[in-house]
């Protein structure tokens, strides 16, 4: 069977990760869970379970507004945004696609270049991308890539309007940050006791198949 709660994503967007209403509710989250276990080993056989959060979360403590800093240099650039240059902004990623190869060396040049924008991320490059199995080259993900720092969030974004509330907590940021780090127990009669400080969440999958002997 697989459960999906998104209690504990929901409410560190919304309070934060070092909130004390944050804290208060995840002990009732666990008091769920362990309920869930009990009721599980109840009715089923020597039943097994992995227990996966694929992120940890970031206490927000500034934001961008990166739609007024990319229209900025692009009229700097008399450039248009929706013609020579569209964007996509994430919570913690603003994508570009250029009209032609020349208008995207422009605004790239111009990105790596600003104060502004060097302040608050960084964009990334081939090795970045190489080093967190990050699709380059494709352009369904974007001609540039800005990733912003951690505990910055891009605001408003494509998924938040001007005047919605801000988020307290965001993930998306820099996986090899600790609070980006997520966690997965395993559970079970037959599992032996191990702990491993740190696996890549793809490794899960393997861990998945062999448990169900696929």
């Amino acid at each position: 069977y697989l459960v999906y709660l998104s209690l504990p994503d929901s409410l560190g967007h919304k309070f934060g990760p070092e909130s004390k209403i944050f804290r208060d509710e995840l002990r009732t989250f666990d008091k769920l869970v362990g309920s869930f276990v009990t009721e599980v080993k109840l009715r089923s056989r020597s039943p097994q379970f992995i227990f996966l959060g694929d992120h940890g979360m970031s206490t927000i403590k500034d934001t961008f507004d990166a739609e007024d800093e990319v229209r900025r240099i692009c009229m700097q650039m008399r450039l248009q945004i929706h013609k020579d240059v569209h964007l996509f902004l994430d919570s913690t990623l603003v994508r570009i696609w250029a009209r032609t190869k020349r208008i995207k060396r422009m605004v790239y040049d111009k990105i790596l270049s600003d104060n502004i924008f060097s302040e608050n991320g960084r964009l990334i490059t081939r090795e970045i991308a190489e080093e967190h199995n990050i699709p380059w080259g494709d352009r369904r993900y974007g001609d540039i890539m800005w990733w912003v720092n951690e505990g910055i969030l891009i605001h408003p974004d494509y998924f938040h309007s001007r005047g919605s509330e801000k988020y307290k907590g965001m993930h998306g940021y820099d996986p090899n940050s600790n609070d980006s780090k997520g966690t997965c127990i395993i559970y079970g009669e037959s599992i032996s006791h191990s702990i491993h400080e740190e696996i890549e969440l793809s490794s899960v999958f393997d861990l998945l198949k062999r448990l169900l002997k696929i």
